[in-house]
């Protein structure tokens, strides 16, 4: 029986002709991983070449694990590993549905306040499966924007984001000027919109391309601080909203604005509870500026003292300003934490 190892995500090397295009599918295979844990291992050869799992992997970084777990596959031939990639993808749309069915279970996932996108499902397809009969004179996308989305959406702008995390948010602007806000990875937009309601002006940015959204910026939360940041030292507000740990970019940031005089907010997403659950291997010294500069393995105090060791690095990380926190919160499953603070120059 093939045995389960656990290995650096940055050992791990891609398939460089790799047809599947799937970057867009990142941030929902993160979520699962998020919600699921990592059940489905990575499989890769001994010379660490992906066999299958390039999706998860990106899903991986972008939620700041540093080990995955791999099954090794030097029993297949290099043909065999060649046919099976393109199998093990192509089956899956091979996959056919009972609408009614679906539409049930679907149903009675929601009744129980289960986030039903983590089935893979989108709310467009899902909305889909509501609509049962579409009036006379009404395109399927017309009839959504009438409300058969089932309440996922109050309007053709606003989407539905977590409602703690968004009110907190707005709370925090009770603090500020509201003139300019900033967000990084900013995803589909969910909070842009909310933002676009209070700010002046909105800038956003993410690495990724999207189809239905217009970022200002396509760069990587370090690249923007280090080259676009500087460009936009008049802001009130600025989100680093990323399922990952944006701890390493807040080190770069409050370096680059340490002249800032003007007050300002800053809210955080920190997924860096999952790695610590799953006891995966970090270093604090580099990422939190605690400890010792070693990588280690997690232990699970770490993962119940994660609020503690959040705090101090943002004690640590601010020197040089007043660093009032206005609202900190664990998400229901303990890996996530959301937080804002307001921001003096000393």
């Amino acid at each position: 029986m093939q045995q389960l190892e656990s290995w650096p995500t940055d050992t791990l090397i891609e398939y460089a002709r790799n047809p599947r295009k799937n970057d867009h599918a990142v941030d929902r295979v993160a979520a699962a991983i998020r919600e699921f844990g990592f059940r489905v291992p990575i499989l890769a050869k001994s010379d660490k070449t992906i066999v299958d799992g390039h999706l998860r992997l990106k899903a991986a970084k972008k939620l700041g694990l540093e080990e995955v777990p791999v099954l090794l596959c030097d029993d297949m031939t290099d043909i065999q590993v060649r046919a099976f990639r393109l199998s093990v993808n192509k089956v899956s749309e091979f996959a056919d549905w009972d609408d009614e069915m679906l539409r049930v279970e679907l149903d009675a996932l929601g009744t129980d306040g289960f986030d039903i996108e983590l089935t893979g499902f989108s709310l467009d397809e899902i909305a889909d499966l509501q609509i049962e009969e579409v009036p006379d004179g009404l395109t399927d996308e017309d009839a959504r924007k009438c409300g058969a989305r089932g309440g996922h959406y109050n309007d053709g702008e606003l989407k539905e984001t977590e409602t703690l995390k968004l009110a907190y948010r707005v709370e925090s602007f009770l603090a500020i000027d509201r003139v300019k806000a900033i967000e990084l990875f900013a995803g589909q937009g969910a909070l842009t919109s909310w933002y676009k309601r209070n700010f002046e002006n909105v800038v956003s940015n993410d690495i990724q391309v999207f189809e239905s959204v217009t970022h200002a910026h396509n760069l990587s939360a370090s690249a923007f601080i280090k080259k676009e940041l500087p460009k936009h030292l008049d802001f009130d507000f600025i989100d680093f909203d990323d399922e990952g740990c944006p701890a390493k970019e807040l080190q770069e940031f409050f370096k680059i604005i340490k002249h800032k005089k003007e007050p300002f907010v800053v809210a955080i997403t920190d997924g860096q509870g999952l790695n610590l659950k799953c006891h995966g291997r970090i270093n604090f010294k580099r990422t939190y500026m605690i400890r010792e500069d070693a990588t280690v393995k997690a232990k699970t105090e770490d993962y119940y003292n994660f609020t503690e060791i959040f705090r101090e690095f943002m004690s640590i990380v601010t020197r040089g300003f007043n660093c009032k926190e206005l609202s900190l919160y664990l998400k229901d499953n303990g890996n996530v934490i959301y937080a804002t603070y307001l921001i003096e120059k000393v």
